[in-house]
């Protein structure tokens, strides 16, 4: 019963570190280009330009889902009123 105390105790030490733990050396350069593949940072402007857009686009598509919205509620007779055609009823004496 010792002895596994022992051993549960002693095996972090043991045990590698993950932060420690680097990749293999290999080659960062393309074989055909040699253009290095290692990633860069987008720099700042990249950044602030796609937010920008990211947000102008939620804005025309929340817009457009409300004018969508707006059109099938107030059209309550027309394309979209009575999806499934029926002879009118002339008379409820069946």
């Amino acid at each position: 019963m010792m002895a596994t105390w022992k051993r549960i105790r002693s095996a972090p030490a043991k045990m590698k570190s993950l932060t420690g733990s680097r990749q293999p050396p290999g080659n960062d350069r393309c074989y055909d280009s040699s253009i290095g593949l290692l990633p860069q940072r987008p720099a700042f402007g990249e950044i602030a330009t796609a937010a920008v857009f990211c947000i102008l686009l939620a804005a025309a598509l929340a817009f457009l889902g409300y004018a969508a919205f707006q059109v099938i509620e107030c059209d309550s007779h027309g394309l979209f009123g009575d999806p499934v055609w029926h002879e009118p009823l002339d008379s409820w004496s069946l």
